[in-house]
């Protein structure tokens, strides 16, 4: 192993045997220990072994922390002049990696000062003793370490990304969060950090948003979200109508899955009761709606995105109207919003309506619980009163509403009209405490109970004073008062009149007020203008409630009183229209002799009278009496003829004494019939129907077989001649 020796022009240095560790196995294999180096070897003579040389340099990874930039890989060497290395963007220019910029070389990493603060994409290209390692490139990603903050309000905000390569000197970074777009991105200029505004929550954004940046057409690829905060409720207030709820995140009016939502209390929403806010805040701290009439009792929730914590909500009841109550007490209506007897779980909360100025006012819900469940009507049971202006509130669930006027009904007046000494006022709404302000010209006077009775809240009773004549009067129930002019007349009235036999006598008139008229006359008038006019002579005042005077006999009914007086005439004397009449007829018994001479005995038997009898079946006619004569007022004949002989009656059958007095009648069952009272029917009666009957259908019989003969013989005339006829 004479005069063997290697070159290794990378390193200018030439090895002899002197130098070489070798060892020889064979003829055929030598081999040899070479020291550290890079690049090719030659073998002197190169006759003997051709040329050789190290491994090619390979690259595993590549990393950057502090600045610097690692390579690691195999075959390196620590010769920075035998290094030859550059970086490259794409389309960029091929940057050289100096000797000087190299920090740490060796066979298996070096390191180079570099600052990388934006994404990168470099191809490495590394050569060492002009053995090529071949190129690597390596892409620097945005990184993402944290976020701050983690959750953002739902109005947005900004929002912090540490992490590496995040600077956007190159080209304006794009962050986008979930569907939106994080704007205005400020960065370090080491790339450290980078600060955008998130906006406000919109419709699509998701519970949890990933977070992606893309910075010169580079994207992170980790995963890290955001998301936003959740609502939550401080303070819930009423004013009114408005629900005024202070917290934080609240929503946005704009956004349908942003509402406000009342719970049972298992938690689950109460779908009638989801409501969108009327009113947002800018940073949705504040936010106030008008709660719908059937908004209940129970909890309250805020939706946006998530639900906030839940608020125990107590409605103030709002009262908008309440309606009148008749005096007597009725069911009155109750207007406003939140009036719910029950709570959102339909349990029956304690309601009162009750009044400040009159502590026996309370009406009384518990008969109408299945009326009173829309919220925006109320419905109780007034108790009896009278007067307006009732401070009343409404306490729902101890939470009592504003103030509110009530009012009972205004009296009504429908009519006046005098009965007897007293006048009668009908209308409504009557009560007490009442007063009866009467005027007559400059004359006032008022009248309260028990002066004036209320009989009920529809009826008055007014006993007229003795020094009292007609006027006008309203009436006022506590404070309130009738509208218009209402009439009060009256005057003197009667009121009956008593009957007299027909021989005559005293008429009694009785009436009221009857002693404030004076130089009167009084006259009965038959309707029938043939009846001459009945004068009531003699007339006589008897104090306020009689006038008697005397007529004389006569009879009939119905007669029309016709009067004339002085004095207070502008009231109608005889508002009833009662009429006079005579006492009717009666009858007590009968005797008929043998002259069928009928006499009847009884009262108030006039001239002017009929008799008759009449048969109790409906198909007989009555029987008039003739010959009527009046022998007394009580006593009266006629002749009665025979009854007709088809009249239905049996034996000793009481049939019916008709007696009519001047249209009035007198009816008495007490006639015994007796068929001897018939007529005979007529002997003969049947004969004359049975002869005609026979013999004109003989006759008839007769002439037609006369007929049928003759015409039968001229036939047989006629038959003969044609025989001859034809014979010759």
């Amino acid at each position: 192993m004479n005069n063997i020796s290697f070159l290794i022009p990378s390193m200018s240095t030439s090895l002899f045997n002197e130098n070489i560790t070798y060892s020889l196995d064979n003829k055929a294999r030598i081999s040899f220990k070479f020291p550290p180096g890079a690049g090719n070897i030659k073998l002197n003579p190169r006759n003997s072994c051709g040329d050789f040389g190290y491994q090619v340099p390979t690259i595993d990874s590549i990393g950057y922390s502090n600045n610097k930039i690692e390579i690691q890989g195999n075959n390196f060497f620590n010769e920075k002049k035998l290094i030859n290395l550059s970086l490259q963007e794409p389309n960029m220019e091929p940057e050289i990696i100096s000797a000087d910029e190299m920090i740490l070389v060796d066979h298996e990493k070096i390191t180079f000062n570099r600052n990388i603060f934006s994404p990168q994409n470099l191809t490495f290209r590394l050569s060492i003793a002009n053995r090529v390692a071949g190129s690597k490139t390596e892409i620097f990603r945005p990184i993402i370490a944290k976020i701050n903050p983690g959750t953002i309000p739902t109005i947005g905000g900004k929002l912090t990304i540490l992490g590496t390569y995040l600077n956007g000197d190159k080209n304006k970074p794009e962050i986008k969060i979930g569907d939106s777009i994080c704007g205005s991105p400020i960065w370090a200029s080491d790339g450290t950090n980078i600060t955008c505004e998130m906006p406000k929550r919109s419709p699509n954004d998701k519970p949890f948003m990933p977070v992606i940046i893309t910075i010169n057409n580079i994207i992170n690829n980790s995963t890290n979200n955001v998301s936003f905060e959740k609502p939550f409720i401080t303070s819930l207030k009423q004013e009114k109508q408005w629900f005024n709820i202070t917290g934080g995140n609240l929503g946005d009016p704009t956004i349908p899955t942003s509402y406000i939502s009342f719970l049972f209390a298992n938690g689950s929403e109460i779908d009638r009761l989801r409501k969108i806010p009327d009113k947002v805040t800018e940073n949705q701290k504040n936010i106030s709606t008008l709660l719908p009439s059937n908004a209940c009792n129970g909890f309250l929730v805020v939706i946006n995105g998530a639900q906030s914590n839940r608020v125990e909500v107590n409605i103030k009841p709002i009262i908008t109207d309440v309606s009148m109550a008749t005096t007597n007490g009725s069911i009155i209506t109750v207007s406003g919003k939140y009036l719910n007897i029950f709570n959102c779980d339909e349990k029956k909360q304690n309601v009162t309506l009750e009044s400040s100025d009159d502590k026996q006012f309370k009406c009384q819900f518990d008969t109408l619980d299945e009326k009173n469940k829309n919220g925006a009507h109320l419905y109780c049971q007034a108790p009896p009163g009278t007067g307006s202006n009732y401070s009343v509130k409404l306490t729902i669930n101890n939470l009592p509403s504003d103030i509110f006027l009530f009012h009972y009904k205004a009296p009504i007046i429908h009519s006046t009209k005098q009965r007897g000494d007293s006048i009668v006022i009908i209308g409504e709404d009557f009560g007490e405490p009442l007063t009866l302000a009467y005027n007559r010209g400059k004359t006032a006077r008022n009248f309260t109970t028990p002066a004036i009775v209320v009989v009920s809240n529809t009826e008055l009773l007014f006993p007229i004073p003795q020094d009292l004549y007609s006027g006008y009067y309203n009436l006022i129930v506590a404070n309130q008062e009738t509208k218009g002019i209402n009439q009060l007349k009256f005057g003197p009235i009667i009121s009956s009149i008593s009957r007299v036999p027909t021989s005559g006598g005293n008429v009694t008139i009785y009436g009221s007020l009857l002693d404030r008229i004076s130089n009167f006359n009084i006259t009965f008038v038959d309707n029938n203008p043939i009846t001459d006019d009945i004068v009531c002579q003699t007339p006589f005042i008897n104090g306020s409630k009689l006038i008697t005077c005397v007529v004389q006999e006569g009879c009939g009914h119905s007669f029309t009183i016709v009067y004339k007086f002085d004095g207070d005439d502008s009231y109608d004397f005889n508002p009833d229209n009662i009429t006079f009449s005579y006492e009717p007829p009666t009858i007590l018994v009968y005797t008929l002799d043998e002259n069928s001479i009928l006499r009847v005995y009884g009262s108030n038997y006039n001239e002017t009278m009929d008799i008759s009898i009449k048969g109790n079946d409906e198909r007989n006619k009555p029987l008039i009496c003739t010959n009527v004569k009046l022998e007394s007022v009580n006593q009266s004949s006629c002749y009665l003829p025979k009854f007709p002989h088809d009249f239905i009656a049996e034996p000793n059958e009481n049939i019916t004494i008709v007696v009519n007095v001047g249209g009035q009648v007198a009816l008495e069952k007490i006639f015994i019939f007796d068929p001897s009272q018939r007529e005979p029917p007529p002997a003969d009666t049947k004969i004359k129907v049975i002869v005609p009957a026979i013999v004109i259908p003989c006759f008839l019989a007769l002439v037609c077989g006369i007929v049928v003969s003759i015409i039968l013989i001229q036939r047989h005339k006629k038959m003969k001649k044609l025989r001859k006829l034809f014979n010759n």
